[in-house]
């Protein structure tokens, strides 16, 4: 008779996930070392990665916790448009948390009550995980973190949608990747980083990474001018150390399978587009997707499309900007302000 661990595993491959892992949760002290490492790495580290701590032990939330199981989903089958692309981070314009019609949505719900209806109790959520995941899929062998920190399979590249359980059932499923680890030598991603977020391999200052500053850093990062400059073309995260790596050349985002509802947002993907849109109409069609920034900030929106537009010279620049002279916000009014001044408008 198979054990749980090559039932669930079977399960996942049936249902089109990639390779499953379990490990223990005593798995995941190196996690905590790394992080600490990192803290220590760049300025204000505690403050930035304080959030991450209450990710190492999942016993601390789940005191029944035996198990991590951990899988993901490949990203990179999907068609992504162009101008999506150029301006909005790979992984966000197929992130499946949230979306219920995301085939990698439906593929954890079915895998979830696969694994109760064995007896197993699990807990899982979409955000951000029961536990660093990254690490987790790592020590479960199923590849490798690379020195742009994300995590790399031979199947999909940096690509993937990991996601994770804790269950009450004592098991253990490990393989050994077949990942070449990144040269010694090789720097692609560090230089590919415009603002020096990432430093050093392993390492990553959240406070000038685009990806947080363009998303959900504090307000703090708004008005640096270096940094907003530096964002170039990047309108909602930035794949610029992803895209560097040699490695993630074998994936492309090229076939013709579209992400659900992804086409249907196209339109609304542009920075003119979003620079014109009612903020009623942000809230409505952009936000529920791309939900780091949330309700309450919808302004950030046209920051980020501001600075898209002055740092790509747009034709249309001038006109959007003395229309957001009359932005119900008075930090985009400024920005816009700002703006046209330095244009030269």
């Amino acid at each position: 008779m198979a054990s749980l661990e090559l039932k669930i595993e079977a399960k996942a491959k049936q249902l089109g996930l990639g390779p499953i892992g379990i490990i223990k949760p005593q798995a995941m002290e190196g996690y905590i070392h790394r992080l600490f490492e990192r803290m220590l790495r760049v300025p204000n580290g505690e403050k930035l990665h304080r959030g991450f701590l209450e990710l190492f032990d999942v016993r601390q939330a789940y005191p029944w916790a035996k198990s991590i199981v951990v899988t993901y989903a490949d990203n990179s089958i999907y068609y992504l448009p162009n101008v999506a692309r150029k301006h909005f981070g790979k992984f966000f314009l197929t992130d499946n948390r949230y979306n219920i019609n995301a085939p990698a949505r439906k593929m954890i719900a079915s895998l979830t009550a696969f694994m109760e209806g064995l007896g197993i109790r699990t807990s899982w959520n979409e955000h951000p995980g029961v536990t660093g995941l990254r690490w987790a899929a790592q020590e479960a062998g199923l590849g490798i973190i690379r020195r742009n920190n994300f995590f790399f399979s031979r199947r999909a590249g940096s690509y993937v949608s990991l996601t994770g359980w804790v269950t009450d059932t004592d098991m253990e499923l490990r393989s050994t990747h077949k990942e070449e680890p990144c040269p010694e030598d090789c720097s692609l991603c560090i230089e590919a980083c415009p603002t020096g977020s990432l430093s050093a391999p392993f390492t990553m200052n959240m406070a000038t990474c685009i990806s947080c500053a363009n998303s959900y850093t504090d307000s703090t990062a708004i008005d640096d001018h270096k940094l907003n400059v530096l964002t170039g073309s990047w309108l909602y995260g930035c794949d610029n150390c992803q895209d560097a790596c040699p490695f993630n050349q074998i994936t492309g985002y090229s076939t013709e399978i579209d992400f659900p509802g992804l086409m249907e947002l196209d339109h609304y993907l542009y920075p003119e587009i979003i620079a014109d849109l009612d903020y009623e109409d942000i809230n409505d069609f952009i936000r529920p997707k791309f939900f780091y920034i949330k309700s309450e900030s919808l302004w950030r929106w046209r920051l980020n499309a501001i600075n898209v537009l002055i740092n790509t010279g747009s034709s249309d620049c001038t006109r959007i900007l003395k229309k957001l002279l009359k932005d119900p916000f008075e930090i985009v009014r400024r920005r816009a302000q700002n703006a046209l001044e330095l244009l030269g408008s």
